[in-house]
Order: C-alpha cells, then structure tokens, then sequence
C-alpha cells in the first residue's frame, strides 16, 4: 500500500517564483524520488497572491477558519508544476490576503528593525491553522504523514496537540525537518 503524504513549506522551486533558499530545492526534488518509490504526493504554500491567477491554477473550493478573533475564508487552488511531471504528485497553495501582506508574490516580508519577522511568523501562523483545517476538511483526501518543513510548518504540530478542531490529525504520523 502506497503512502499519502502532505508535505506543508514555505518554498517549492517546482512553482514559479516561490524558491528564495535551499528549502526550496529540497521540496522541489524530494516529492519526485518519493513519487517513484510509488508513494502519493501533496505538496502545499501559501499563495503569495500571484499562484491564484496563474492560468492553470484550478479553484477547488473554500473552507472557514478562526483565527485571531475572526472567522477568515480560505481558498485552496490545484496548480501545475513547472518542472518534471508525475502523476503522483500534487502542487496546491491556499489563498487569501493574510499570505500577501508585503506586496503580490513576496515569500518573505523585510519588517522594520523594531519588529523582526512579526509580519512573516503571523502570515506562518495563519497558514499553519489553514493547513490543520484544509486536511480536517479533507481538502487533500485521506492522508498518511504530514512532513513539515522548516519554522514556517512548524507551528501546526502545537495546534494539533492543543487545538481540539484538529485533533483528527494526531492520527498521522509526522516528520518535521
């Protein structure tokens, strides 16, 4: 039986524009050798504002969230790879504006001295809750492991121990590298 994973980053050289550092490359290329291993590959971002109006990107459908007192809605888009294609594995991004907040197509925000990261690890944390409702929602089918890679994936593995909404997800297995 072939394994599900969700691999949840920041970067995927395998998408235009979305590769800043090594991360990226390593996203790109590990979901390939684990598709021919005859494992089933779903690889996530955050939209960044641009993936959503690629031409290929296809809308497939919209979950709710709480987050930071407010009910936010969520959109999760199939996209096409630009690189090798396999049919096992699966580009998406969630969209919405929280994972824009410097300017359409910026991976990372330059905060002021005063503020390091603030933008970026509250843009993380939004998309960390989204991803822990997207997989509740079933927005990628069944699944079998999450690998979350980096700080930016990091902040789902509190939520899902301490936010009752997921606690589905304590029945996958994870790997955080």
């Amino acid at each position: 039986m072939s394994k599900r994973i969700l691999m949840v980053a920041a970067e995927n050289d395998a998408l235009p524009n979305a590769k800043v550092g090594g991360i990226g490359d390593v996203v790109r290329d590990i979901p390939l050798a684990l598709a021919e291993q005859g494992c089933e590959l779903h690889v996530v971002l955050p939209d960044y504002g641009h993936f959503a109006v690629m031409p290929t990107a296809q809308l497939c459908g919209h979950f709710q969230l709480r987050f930071a007192g407010q009910i936010e809605r969520v959109s999760l888009y199939k996209l096409q790879s630009m690189h090798q294609q396999h049919t096992n594995v699966t580009h998406w991004a969630l969209g919405h504006k929280r994972f824009a907040p410097c300017g359409d197509g910026n991976v990372y925000c330059n905060d002021e001295d005063n503020r390091p990261f603030a933008t970026d690890a509250s843009k993380y944390a939004f998309f960390c809750a989204a991803i822990g409702q997207a997989i509740v929602n079933g927005g990628f089918g069944e699944l079998d492991i999450m690998h979350l890679h980096d700080w930016h994936a990091a902040l789902l593995l509190v939520l899902r121990e301490y936010d009752p909404s997921l606690a589905a997800l304590k029945a996958m297995h994870t790997t955080y590298t």
